[in-house]
């Protein structure tokens, strides 16, 4: 019994193993569905955007497909360029290039007045990229984007491309235009926006476009060719002299060749050039010539006084200035400078020598042609026999300011126009505003500094009147800054080296490069301020007592007066106003390079114009230079007795002497900074010296 029930539990319990056995081998695990893998949308931007136009809408399309069916979104966006109006609208966006006169508002380019020329077209202002991200909403995400441009690169010459597309500016914002090849209407194609202040011409055949704006009655000749594609084995053949010096340029190491600068060989312009002109359809002094390839620069300089047009156009063309043009344009225009620069060298800092209008047109120093100091001022694109291809370097022949400058590295260009330029006599030399110096020594009239551009004369501490006799040494420490001016002005200028000037913010920054930590710069001004004011304050209050002296004898004397405001005298000579009252207030200033005075009255003084353009009839305000404040209307040249500031006297002379002092370092002392020693030297000097 006991042995047949141990076999029943034994037979039971491999039973039930073999069910456990069998339960798992054949029961499978739960198996997890495999994961979907997303695919990220593809995505194409449909066509070419090339010289689309400036101001000009059009639409961008981009082709996209996800190869799982998810539905896609489109986020876009302008990624590159001045901003220009983008419209999303899905697949599609429209966009709009900035027109140039938004450009302009926007501070990019300069689209100058009353002037017809060819639109200077750079890089930043010329390409756009616009990108579109394609997201499928699963996490696959693609982005593509489309550089577009305006037009073409436009270095403002007028040879140009066949097939290139160029813009127009005539300066003005009413505009009607006709456009002839031949003889005959240009087609549409070829010339478009004839009534746009910048209308577009696309040439397609080679030869001369006259194009005219009728309502301003100007013309502008452009000229289309060919690339030859050639270096200078054609060019050698008529121009072996200029080839020989290029080839020891940087321009040469890096094949920019003459098509580069001067636009297509083949083509009509290329023998068009007057031998002596300075600008033609193919050479020009226009900066975007340079900009093609030196854009940071350009922009740097863009932001400098170098770049200042207006300036040029008022100091430096025959329309304003006439003869006198051959005297401010060497430093108020590029094409000026280089003109002068070879007889400079030759020992004679006087005038542009031959001048007349014939001249002044081959030169540019017309409006319609003048530049101001551009890249070609300062760097010969031709010749490398200075570094940076600098017309100058080191030493200075003698400059119209009396002084040559020595060792002063890449300065010498900076110090050929900064200076006071005021020390030629010509046929007699050039001489010192110093004291013993046998022109100047003892002033023979009422001539100021060129004070804004006196910094040379600071920095070596010349033509300032008692600072011991002429040829005193007061040369500044900075002297041994390497290259002086450009090794702060340029070398150290954190707002880039083509601004040139060093803003007030950043003095402090560019001294400490030297002189350490806790230099600053701005404290020595804040010292040098107050003599100035003291100064100016004495040299009124002479001038002032003068005046009432000379009135309290006489009652009666003459001004010639000034209107800043249109730059017109009330009178072509005679000091044709009599004024029977004292001024309240005397104020000196510099009126065309004339120390001067500006004189308020508690009432109204009559005044008139005889033969002049001056606008008033009466006036509480008068400007005068010191040589038409006379004590009768004619007076023979000075140094005379009929005039208030007299200087045949000890008195006058003196006055006239600290007044040169004051607008010298009013001007040239950059805060103190060219030169301290000198400055507080000729301001303490100066003020005791008036002091009797």
């Amino acid at each position: 019994m006991g042995s047949k029930n141990l076999k029943l539990g034994a037979s039971f319990l491999l039973g039930m193993v073999a069910i456990l056995i069998w339960g798992c081998e054949t029961k499978k695990p739960t198996e997890k569905p495999a994961e979907k893998i997303n695919n990220p949308p593809t995505a194409v931007i449909v066509g070419e955007y090339k010289n689309m136009g400036f101001g000009n809408t059009f639409s961008i399309t981009v082709s996209a497909a996800d190869p799982d069916g998810d539905k896609l979104s489109y986020v876009w966006q302008q990624v590159e360029g001045p901003a220009g109006e983008l419209i999303p609208e899905g697949p599609t966006a429209k966009f709009t290039i900035p027109s140039l006169q938004k450009l302009q508002e926007m501070g990019y380019i300069n689209l100058e007045d009353n002037r017809i020329g060819v639109v200077h077209v750079f890089p930043e202002i010329q390409k756009y990229v616009v990108q579109v991200t394609v997201s499928d909403g699963m996490g696959g995400v693609t982005t593509v984007s489309v550089t577009i441009t305006a037009s073409d690169i436009s270095s403002g010459l007028r040879n140009i491309p066949v097939g290139s597309m160029v813009y127009l500016n005539s300066g003005t914002d009413v505009n009607e235009w006709t456009c002839k090849f031949g003889g005959e209407d240009c087609t549409p194609e070829e010339f478009s926006g004839t009534n746009l202040r910048t209308p577009v011409l696309k040439p397609s055949r080679e030869g001369e476009y006259i194009i005219t704006e009728t309502k301003s009655n100007r013309s502008i000749y452009i000229y289309s060719g060919k690339w030859e594609g050639t270096l200078s084995n054609v060019c050698s053949d008529c121009h072996s002299s200029k080839i020989s010096s290029w080839q020891n340029t940087k321009h040469a190491k890096y094949n920019i060749s003459c098509e580069s600068c001067h636009g297509p060989q083949n083509s009509i312009a290329h023998k068009s050039t007057k031998e002596g002109s300075y600008e033609s359809p193919r050479t020009s002094f226009n900066a975007g010539v340079c900009a093609q390839c030196h854009e940071e620069e350009f922009k740097e300089w863009e932001k400098s006084g170098h770049a200042n047009l207006e300036l040029a156009r008022v100091e430096a063309v025959w329309e304003r200035r006439g003869a006198f043009t051959a005297h401010c344009a060497r430093c108020h225009s590029g094409q000026g400078f280089v003109a002068w620069l070879p007889q400079l060298v030759s020992g004679n800092p006087d005038l542009i020598s031959p001048f007349n209008m014939t001249r002044a047109s081959d030169l540019g120093l017309v409006d319609a042609l003048v530049h101001p100091q551009t890249c070609v001022s300062c760097h010969d694109p031709h010749k490398g026999i200075y570094k940076a291809q600098l017309r100058a370097f080191q030493d200075t022949p003698t400059l119209p300011a009396g002084f040559a400058a020595y060792w002063v590295g890449a300065g010498a260009v900076c110090f050929m126009c900064h200076n006071t330029r005021n020390g030629v006599i010509s046929g007699a030399g050039v001489f010192l505003h110093e004291d013993s110096d046998p022109r100047f020594g003892n002033p023979p009239n009422y001539t100021a500094p060129h004070y804004y551009a006196s910094q040379g004369d600071v920095f070596l501490g010349r033509n300032a009147y008692f600072v011991g006799p002429a040829g005193s040494l007061h040369v500044s420490a900075h002297v041994v800054v390497e290259d002086t001016c450009v090794g702060c002005h340029m070398k150290l200028n954190p707002e880039g080296s083509h601004v040139f000037a060093i803003s007030e913010e950043n003095v402090d920054f560019v001294c400490r490069k030297c002189h350490g930590e806790g230099v600053s710069m701005k404290s020595l001004e804040k010292q040098i301020k107050p003599y100035l004011n003291i100064l100016k304050s004495t040299i009124e209050t002479k001038i002032y007592d003068a005046l009432k002296r000379y009135y309290e004898d006489n009652i009666t004397y003459y001004v010639r007066a000034y209107d800043p405001s249109t730059g017109c005298f009330s009178s072509t000579a005679t000091s044709n106003i009599a004024v029977s009252t004292v001024p309240q207030s005397v104020e000196i200033t510099s009126i065309a390079g004339q120390i001067s005075v500006i004189l308020k009255f508690s009432s109204p003084v009559q005044v008139r114009n005889d033969g002049g353009c001056y606008p008033y009839s009466s006036t509480n305000t008068i400007w005068v230079q010191l040589g038409g404040l006379r004590k009768s209307p004619s007076a023979p040249p000075p140094p005379n007795p009929n005039y208030i500031i007299d200087l045949t006297q000890d008195e006058g002379r003196d006055i006239v002497k600290a007044a040169w002092n004051y607008f010298l370092i009013k001007g040239g002392s950059g805060g103190g900074v060219h030169n301290p020693t000198f400055v507080f030297q000729v301001l303490n000097n100066t003020i005791n010296a008036l002091k009797y």
